[in-house]
């Protein structure tokens, strides 16, 4: 049997949708300590070029600032090691996720 083309509105041209590139990546609890631990003792560009091998010379800029932000917040980040959350890869407060109740959802979505 041959394949058929989906049902539904034809397209009217062009290229379509862009696909997903997935390029964003978060780093556990643990690593972002042992990479500041390492930062410590050495500089910025030792400690990316130790870290991130592969890292783009135009994604340098982008690291070092996040970098710099996990070091602003490297005692919400202790605090979390330290609750066994080393694996995870965000630190959040008791009670925030990241899916709204059902009771907060018309809030958004205005479904009642």
């Amino acid at each position: 049997m041959a394949r058929q083309r989906p049902k539904g509105r034809p397209s009217r041209g062009g290229a379509g949708r862009y696909a997903q590139q997935y390029k964003i990546t978060a780093e556990s609890n643990q690593k972002k300590l042992t990479v500041l631990d390492h930062l410590a003792g050495l500089e910025m560009r030792t400690t990316i070029s130790h870290f991130y091998p592969d890292l783009a010379s135009s994604a340098y800029n982008s690291k070092r600032a996040t970098i710099y932000r996990w070091a602003r917040s490297r005692a919400s980040l202790e605090a979390a090691l330290a609750e066994g959350k080393g694996e995870h890869r965000k630190v959040r407060n008791v009670g925030v996720g990241t899916i709204l109740s059902q009771a907060n959802g018309h809030i958004v979505c205005n479904v009642y």
